[in-house]
């Protein structure tokens, strides 16, 4: 035995109306939750990672140095 509701042609029922979220609110929702986590992520690693400094060495050649 199965229960169903019926409305009238072309309306929904109050609490299908409720329970469903508009797409564009929805995708507005999931890109600005992504945004956030990026945004914390650049600024955890911009803030709290330090790089080590180090010496650095680069040899060129003498060919760079005649004039032509």
């Amino acid at each position: 035995m199965s229960l169903t509701l019926r409305t009238l042609p072309g309306r929904t029922a109050d609490w299908e109306k409720q329970n469903t979220m508009p797409s564009l609110f929805r995708f507005l929702t999931v890109i600005a939750i992504l945004g956030g986590l990026i945004y914390g992520a650049v600024y955890a690693l911009a803030n709290f990672v330090n790089p080590t400094p180090r010496e650095m060495t680069i040899n060129i050649s003498p060919d760079k140095f005649q004039k032509k």
